[in-house]
């Protein structure tokens, strides 16, 4: 699904055939999808995207309401800790890259033991080269790729579904394909939103697809914001004594800690 979002159980069953009878590879995606084990995939490109963070005294729900009804919203989520909001929409570009890490599983590397050295900053996300009115239509209307049809899309678009599909196959090209894997099922990890600076951006992430379950992230300016899902099994604490150590030993910098408590995702 990283590779072809689009791909048809037959054909996922006949290239990788993970058990004899189609009907059980079936089964088993199904489950995982029911069960949040993956989730996506979904389409992701960097639309003159802005991303705030705001601290204030109380938990701002109202604010959060306000920012969840708003047409530029792409995501919001109200926190406790050391910011209270999370607001990415459509503005200024200020978001300079976002990921989706998918994971390596079994996982070789344990949050509470997390480490990275390797020195780098991340490349920016490019802004989509060469898209008209109808490739950005056609985005908006199949960010959840998997769940919608060519057929739907040309009719609301008054388009044929050749016209979409071709349309489709290009602008994947500039997308990035986002899915999350959550190998208990998302329900059994609780979340929690980590930001820092750091010099090691691309030993973070290559840290990250090594652990066994997805992270979220973000980096704005010279920030990185790390959603990180921290089963019930371990000690969050531990985790957060982890990320303390990193700071102390000069890898990340400027450390904040907070739990997202609701979030909206126009992708949900």
């Amino acid at each position: 699904m990283l590779i072809d979002p689009r791909v048809y159980v037959a054909a996922f069953h006949k290239k990788y055939n993970p058990y004899r009878r189609k009907k059980t590879t079936t089964e088993l995606i199904r489950s995982a999808f029911e069960e949040i084990i993956l989730f996506g995939p979904t389409l992701f490109c960097n639309n003159n995207l802005e991303l705030s963070l705001l601290k204030k005294d109380e938990i701002p729900f109202d604010l959060y309401e306000e920012k969840m009804h708003n047409p530029r919203t792409t995501r919001v989520t109200v926190m406790s800790g050391d910011w209270s909001l999370l607001w990415i929409h459509r503005g200024a570009s200020t978001l300079k890259y976002a990921n989706v890490i998918y994971p390596s599983y079994p996982g070789v590397l344990s949050l509470e033991n997390f480490r990275f050295d390797e020195k780098g900053n991340l490349t920016n996300d490019p802004h989509p080269h060469g898209w008209d009115d109808l490739d950005w239509e056609i985005y908006n209307e199949m960010r959840k790729v998997r769940e919608v049809s060519l057929v739907k899309v040309g009719e609301n678009l008054g388009y044929s579904w050749k016209t979409i599909g071709k349309r489709l196959k290009l602008l994947l090209k500039q997308c990035k394909i986002f899915l999350s894997f959550f190998p208990l099922g998302y329900w059994m990890y609780n979340d929690i939103l980590l930001s820092f600076e750091t010099d090691y951006e691309i030993g973070l992430e290559k840290a990250l697809r090594k652990i066994d379950r997805t992270s979220y992230l973000w980096k704005f300016n010279n920030l990185i914001l790390l959603m990180l899902h921290i089963s019930l099994q371990e000690s969050q604490k531990k985790v957060l004594n982890r990320f303390g150590e990193l700071q102390e030993v000069g890898l990340i910098r400027h450390l904040g800690v907070s739990i997202p408590i609701r979030t909206h995702s126009d992708v949900d």
